[in-house]
Protein backbone atom coordinates (compact mmCIF):
# COMPACT_ATOMS: atom_id res chain seq x y z
CA UNK A 1 0.00 0.00 0.00
CA UNK A 2 1.17 3.81 -0.90
CA UNK A 3 1.91 5.72 2.06
CA UNK A 4 0.25 8.77 2.94
CA UNK A 5 1.50 12.07 4.14
CA UNK A 6 -0.65 14.54 6.58
CA UNK A 7 0.55 17.48 7.88
CA UNK A 8 -0.42 19.35 11.12
CA UNK A 9 0.09 22.19 12.45
CA UNK A 10 0.93 23.03 15.74
CA UNK A 11 0.38 27.17 17.29
CA UNK A 12 4.27 26.93 18.45
CA UNK A 13 5.33 27.63 14.80
CA UNK A 14 6.34 24.02 14.72
CA UNK A 15 4.39 20.98 13.13
CA UNK A 16 4.39 17.34 12.43
CA UNK A 17 4.17 14.60 9.69
CA UNK A 18 1.92 11.85 9.91
CA UNK A 19 2.67 8.87 7.77
CA UNK A 20 0.23 6.80 7.00
CA UNK A 21 0.40 3.13 5.23
CA UNK A 22 1.71 -0.22 5.90
CA UNK A 23 5.20 -0.98 7.63
CA UNK A 24 6.95 -0.90 4.82
CA UNK A 25 5.27 2.26 3.24
CA UNK A 26 5.70 4.24 6.47
CA UNK A 27 9.69 3.05 6.30
CA UNK A 28 10.00 4.14 2.78
CA UNK A 29 8.10 7.62 3.43
CA UNK A 30 10.40 8.60 6.03
CA UNK A 31 13.07 7.27 4.59
CA UNK A 32 12.56 9.91 1.58
CA UNK A 33 11.47 13.07 3.84
CA UNK A 34 14.55 12.53 5.70
CA UNK A 35 16.43 12.57 2.52
CA UNK A 36 14.74 15.73 1.13
CA UNK A 37 15.52 17.48 4.62
CA UNK A 38 19.34 16.45 4.17
CA UNK A 39 19.50 17.56 0.54
CA UNK A 40 17.75 20.95 1.29
CA UNK A 41 19.99 22.01 3.88
CA UNK A 42 22.91 24.23 3.09
CA UNK A 43 26.64 22.98 4.15
CA UNK A 44 29.60 24.83 3.28
CA UNK A 45 32.83 23.26 1.99
CA UNK A 46 36.45 24.49 1.87
CA UNK A 47 38.76 23.79 -0.83
CA UNK A 48 42.48 24.31 -0.59
CA UNK A 49 43.74 25.73 -3.21
CA UNK A 50 47.68 26.85 -4.14
CA UNK A 51 48.10 30.55 -3.19
CA UNK A 52 49.41 31.32 -6.64
CA UNK A 53 46.06 30.07 -8.03
CA UNK A 54 43.60 32.32 -5.75
CA UNK A 55 44.12 35.54 -7.75
CA UNK A 56 43.54 33.49 -11.26
CA UNK A 57 40.84 31.50 -9.70
CA UNK A 58 38.44 34.79 -8.66
CA UNK A 59 39.24 36.52 -12.16
CA UNK A 60 39.23 40.19 -13.05
CA UNK A 61 36.81 42.41 -10.40
CA UNK A 62 35.84 38.61 -9.68
CA UNK A 63 34.11 37.88 -12.79
CA UNK A 64 35.52 33.76 -12.35
CA UNK A 65 33.83 33.53 -9.46
CA UNK A 66 30.76 34.94 -10.10
CA UNK A 67 30.26 32.98 -13.74
CA UNK A 68 31.37 30.11 -11.29
CA UNK A 69 28.42 31.04 -8.96
CA UNK A 70 25.77 31.38 -12.24
CA UNK A 71 26.83 27.96 -13.20
CA UNK A 72 25.99 26.01 -10.14
CA UNK A 73 24.07 27.96 -7.79
CA UNK A 74 26.60 27.67 -4.82
CA UNK A 75 27.85 30.69 -3.24
CA UNK A 76 31.88 31.03 -3.76
CA UNK A 77 33.99 32.91 -1.42
CA UNK A 78 38.06 33.25 -0.72
CA UNK A 79 38.01 33.30 2.81
CA UNK A 80 41.20 33.60 5.25
CA UNK A 81 44.31 35.66 5.81
CA UNK A 82 46.66 36.22 2.64
CA UNK A 83 48.96 33.23 2.13
CA UNK A 84 46.54 30.93 3.49
CA UNK A 85 43.34 31.23 1.97
CA UNK A 86 41.24 28.35 0.79
CA UNK A 87 37.72 28.74 -1.36
CA UNK A 88 34.58 28.19 0.54
CA UNK A 89 31.65 26.51 -1.31
CA UNK A 90 27.99 27.12 0.25
CA UNK A 91 24.95 25.79 -0.75
CA UNK A 92 22.79 22.97 -1.16
CA UNK A 93 24.46 19.71 -1.05
CA UNK A 94 23.65 19.16 -5.38
CA UNK A 95 25.07 22.79 -5.92
CA UNK A 96 28.15 22.11 -3.57
CA UNK A 97 28.95 19.56 -5.41
CA UNK A 98 28.84 21.13 -8.90
CA UNK A 99 30.51 24.55 -7.22
CA UNK A 100 33.85 22.18 -5.67
CA UNK A 101 33.86 20.27 -9.45
CA UNK A 102 34.08 23.35 -11.28
CA UNK A 103 36.85 25.18 -9.22
CA UNK A 104 38.60 21.63 -9.48
CA UNK A 105 38.66 21.58 -13.10
CA UNK A 106 39.53 25.14 -13.65
CA UNK A 107 42.31 24.52 -11.41
CA UNK A 108 43.44 21.50 -13.50
CA UNK A 109 43.33 23.50 -16.54
CA UNK A 110 45.81 25.90 -15.43
CA UNK A 111 48.99 26.05 -18.02
CA UNK A 112 51.98 27.20 -19.02
CA UNK A 113 53.66 28.85 -22.34
CA UNK A 114 56.54 30.01 -24.05
CA UNK A 115 56.84 31.96 -26.96
CA UNK A 116 60.18 33.49 -27.92
CA UNK A 117 60.36 36.63 -29.65
CA UNK A 118 62.67 39.28 -31.02
CA UNK A 119 64.29 41.67 -28.28
CA UNK A 120 62.49 44.91 -30.01
CA UNK A 121 59.16 42.58 -29.77
CA UNK A 122 59.91 42.23 -26.31
CA UNK A 123 59.48 45.82 -25.28
CA UNK A 124 56.90 46.39 -27.82
CA UNK A 125 54.21 43.38 -25.45
CA UNK A 126 55.42 45.37 -22.49
CA UNK A 127 54.80 48.66 -23.95
CA UNK A 128 55.14 52.18 -22.29
CA UNK A 129 55.70 52.09 -19.13
CA UNK A 130 54.22 48.53 -19.19
CA UNK A 131 50.62 49.69 -20.42
CA UNK A 132 50.34 46.78 -23.15
CA UNK A 133 51.09 43.93 -21.29
CA UNK A 134 48.83 45.39 -18.29
CA UNK A 135 45.94 45.47 -21.27
CA UNK A 136 46.81 41.92 -22.06
CA UNK A 137 46.47 40.79 -18.16
CA UNK A 138 43.55 42.90 -18.08
CA UNK A 139 41.66 41.45 -21.18
CA UNK A 140 42.38 38.21 -20.78
CA UNK A 141 42.99 37.28 -17.10
CA UNK A 142 46.51 35.33 -17.83
CA UNK A 143 49.35 36.40 -16.50
CA UNK A 144 51.82 37.46 -18.82
CA UNK A 145 55.54 38.01 -18.07
CA UNK A 146 58.34 39.24 -20.93
CA UNK A 147 61.64 37.23 -19.55
CA UNK A 148 65.40 37.61 -20.95
CA UNK A 149 67.13 33.88 -20.66
CA UNK A 150 70.67 34.42 -22.03
CA UNK A 151 70.12 36.20 -25.55
CA UNK A 152 66.66 34.67 -25.92
CA UNK A 153 63.81 36.78 -24.88
CA UNK A 154 60.84 34.86 -24.00
CA UNK A 155 57.28 35.49 -23.34
CA UNK A 156 55.48 33.33 -20.74
CA UNK A 157 52.39 33.06 -20.07
CA UNK A 158 50.72 31.45 -17.27
CA UNK A 159 46.81 30.80 -16.82
CA UNK A 160 43.66 28.96 -17.00
CA UNK A 161 43.51 27.22 -20.41
CA UNK A 162 40.93 29.84 -22.05
CA UNK A 163 42.75 33.04 -20.66
CA UNK A 164 46.12 31.82 -22.06
CA UNK A 165 44.77 31.29 -25.46
CA UNK A 166 43.42 34.64 -25.33
CA UNK A 167 46.67 36.13 -23.80
CA UNK A 168 48.46 34.36 -26.92
CA UNK A 169 46.46 36.11 -29.48
CA UNK A 170 46.76 39.26 -28.08
CA UNK A 171 50.54 38.96 -28.13
CA UNK A 172 50.85 37.52 -32.04
CA UNK A 173 48.42 40.76 -32.96
CA UNK A 174 51.08 43.19 -31.34
CA UNK A 175 54.11 41.10 -33.06
CA UNK A 176 52.69 41.66 -36.32
CA UNK A 177 51.00 44.79 -35.52
CA UNK A 178 47.69 43.48 -36.30
CA UNK A 179 45.36 46.32 -37.14
CA UNK A 180 41.39 46.14 -37.10
CA UNK A 181 38.85 46.77 -39.39
CA UNK A 182 35.04 46.33 -38.98
CA UNK A 183 32.92 45.19 -41.63
CA UNK A 184 29.37 45.83 -41.49
CA UNK A 185 26.92 43.22 -42.36
CA UNK A 186 23.46 41.45 -41.65
CA UNK A 187 22.36 39.63 -38.51
CA UNK A 188 21.96 36.80 -40.79
CA UNK A 189 25.22 36.91 -42.54
CA UNK A 190 26.96 37.24 -39.48
CA UNK A 191 25.08 33.83 -37.85
CA UNK A 192 26.51 32.46 -41.02
CA UNK A 193 29.71 33.29 -40.53
CA UNK A 194 30.07 32.42 -37.05
CA UNK A 195 28.08 29.34 -37.26
CA UNK A 196 27.33 26.35 -35.14
CA UNK A 197 28.93 26.69 -31.57
CA UNK A 198 31.64 29.27 -33.64
CA UNK A 199 32.73 26.53 -36.23
CA UNK A 200 32.43 28.79 -39.18
CA UNK A 201 34.47 31.81 -37.53
CA UNK A 202 37.04 29.43 -35.66
CA UNK A 203 37.79 28.10 -38.79
CA UNK A 204 38.02 30.88 -40.75
CA UNK A 205 40.78 32.41 -38.19
CA UNK A 206 43.06 29.23 -38.96
CA UNK A 207 43.30 29.69 -42.58
CA UNK A 208 43.13 33.62 -42.56
CA UNK A 209 45.01 34.13 -39.51
CA UNK A 210 43.15 37.01 -38.06
CA UNK A 211 41.21 37.04 -35.45
CA UNK A 212 37.67 37.39 -35.57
Amino acid sequence: MAWVVRTVRSGSGSGQIRIRGGDASVATGREEMEKVTRESKNIVLDVKVEQQMIGRLIGKSGENIRALEDKTGARIRVIGDRGNQVVRISGVKENVEAGREKVVKMIKSNMKVEIKVEANEGGKIIGKSGANIRAIQDETGASVRVVKNGDETMVEIIGFNENVLAAQMKVKEIIAGWITKKVKLSLEDIRLIVGKSGKNIKSLELVTETRL
